[in-house]
């Protein structure tokens, strides 16, 4: 995200690191996301083994955990959504349609409580609405979509856009996959 505000602290990237290596559960990494100094605007999707998931939308001023509805998931694209972060979204041009993706996947949810892998990959491939469909002569692409079921340590990835690149077995996090 753009952000409107920055101040010394940890970007995404770092932020991410952080949980990864150091939080076992969605629990411990929101605790850990609102005692570390955050730099900049961010969104960062949270799920463990359990089943928990969030969304801890945060900048330098201010964290908002969104927790998953009736549906039971949790999604985020390129803006904030929480009412405590929209006043920090960057007013610039959507070039990315991070808002129409992020419609495709509050109507997605909203149809249908339970998926297949399947089912989510056709998703990300934009057969559910809007995902990765860029104009490629403007130079915009997804660069990868990955799939990730906790319980049973499978993760798929597509390296590309889904709509052309098929998903795959990624087994970097469990080599013994």
């Amino acid at each position: 995200m753009y952000p409107t505000k920055i101040a010394p602290g940890f970007n995404a990237g770092m932020l991410v690191r952080y949980v990864l290596e150091r939080c076992r559960t969605v629990e411990e990494a929101i605790e850990a996301i609102r005692e570390l100094p955050v730099g900049s605007a961010q969104a960062i999707t949270l799920a463990d083994r359990s089943g928990a998931a969030a969304v801890v939308e945060c900048n330098c001023d201010s964290q908002e955990v969104i927790r998953p509805g009736d549906g039971g998931a949790v999604f985020s694209a390129n803006h904030f959504v929480s009412r405590a972060l929209t006043p920090y979204q960057a007013q610039l041009e959507d070039t990315v349609h991070s808002h129409e993706r992020y419609e495709t996947m509050e109507r997605a949810f909203a149809q249908r409580k339970t998926w297949t892998a399947g089912q989510i990959q056709s998703l990300l491939a934009g057969e559910m609405g809007f995902m990765c469909q860029y104009d490629r002569s403007l130079g915009m692409d997804t660069v990868w979509s990955s799939l990730y079921d906790l319980k049973n340590d499978v993760i798929l990835r597509a390296e590309g856009n889904p709509a052309r690149c098929p998903f795959a077995p990624d087994g970097r996090l469990w080599p013994e996959f």
